[in-house]
């Protein structure tokens, strides 16, 4: 898979997925305005990480070179900072319970995990909690 492949599974996944209240997601280089596209109550910021990438042997080495990538899926729940207390994690753990599947398109996940909640900026009126998830993808680039 490539890393677009990738990101393509992923995100199409997430588009599933039903909270309640229904948060807006929004990507990566995306204009958005909380107050007026209907992010009031919180919302999604995913990040795609691609950290190394590993060639292995495995199947005919005559049909390519297969590689094996691993990446960082990172869906950051935002949420109003001291709306309700526990909003933010339980919310977390509805996304991480939503990536519970081993393999989802090709993407295969190690762990997924609830990090640290934060504040994006100092005297921000947002709270972020982080949810991660190590995956990994097999790519084959044949010779040319």
């Amino acid at each position: 898979m490539t890393y677009t492949q990738v990101s393509d599974a992923l995100r199409a996944h997430l588009e599933a997925l039903v909270l309640s209240p229904v948060l807006p997601i929004v990507w990566e280089n995306t204009a958005f305005n909380p107050e007026t596209q209907g992010g009031e109550a919180g919302w999604l910021l995913p990040e795609l990480h691609l950290l190394r990438g590993e060639q292995v042997s495995f199947g005919d080495p005559t049909n390519g070179n297969t590689f094996r990538d691993f990446g960082l899926w990172i869906v950051n729940v935002v949420t109003p900072r001291a709306h309700r207390i526990g909003r933010s994690p339980s919310l977390a753990e509805a996304v991480r319970l939503f990536y519970k599947a081993e393999s989802i398109s090709g993407v295969h996940f190690t762990n997924r995990y609830i990090g640290q909640g934060r504040l994006p900026e100092t005297q921000s009126r947002w709270y972020a909690t982080p949810v991660l998830m190590e995956w990994w993808a097999d790519r084959i680039e044949t010779p040319a």
